[in-house]
Order: C-alpha cells, then structure tokens, then sequence
C-alpha cells in the first residue's frame, strides 16, 4: 500500500525536473575565462574572478571553435586568395588565445 505514493512522488519528482542545456554564448559567459575582458590594454582578465576549474571547458570550447573556423576555412567554394585564407586563418582561434 505505500509503495504507490511513493512510487507517485518518485514520479511527480522526475516529471518536474527538466534538462536545461545552456546556449554557446551562456557557457561563454558562465565561464570566467572565456568572458570578455575590459579595461586598459585591450582589457585584462579580472584574476579574482578566475575559477581554475573553468579551465579545461575553456580550453576545449576555445579548440572547438578553432577547429570549426579552420574547418569554414578551408572549405569554402571561392577560390583561395590570400585575404580568404592566410588572413582568414590568422583570425582564427581568438577565444583559445585568450583562454
């Protein structure tokens, strides 16, 4: 007999939860080192603020997105000239870089 409620707040408790999955630019934004820097020079990271557990994901975020800028790069259907591709791939990788 009290195997139903329970098993019926097990799942009005599953029903409620629900998958959240962030966009890029809230991952970017969650992470301390993948936000934007402001400030002199160009803007500096706010070193208070870093978690060093934010670390790996913004390595691999950066990666990631490098891998697919070179990936548009170099299959593009124009005709390879120097600002489409050497030009193209120094803009490449920014985020990595800053990470």
């Amino acid at each position: 007999m009290r195997l139903i409620p329970v098993a019926a707040l097990f799942l009005m408790l599953l029903i409620g939860c629900e998958r959240y999955e962030a966009s890029e630019d809230e991952r970017l934004d969650m992470n301390s080192f993948t936000r934007e820097w402001t400030g002199p020079y160009g803007g500096v990271p706010n070193f208070t603020d870093l978690n060093l557990n934010d670390l790996k994901s913004a390595l691999i975020m950066g990666m990631d997105q490098t891998r697919s800028e070179i990936y548009e790069i170099a299959n593009q259907s124009e005709k390879p000239t120097f600002e489409n591709t050497i030009l193209a791939l120094e803009e490449t990788g920014r985020l990595l870089d800053r990470v």
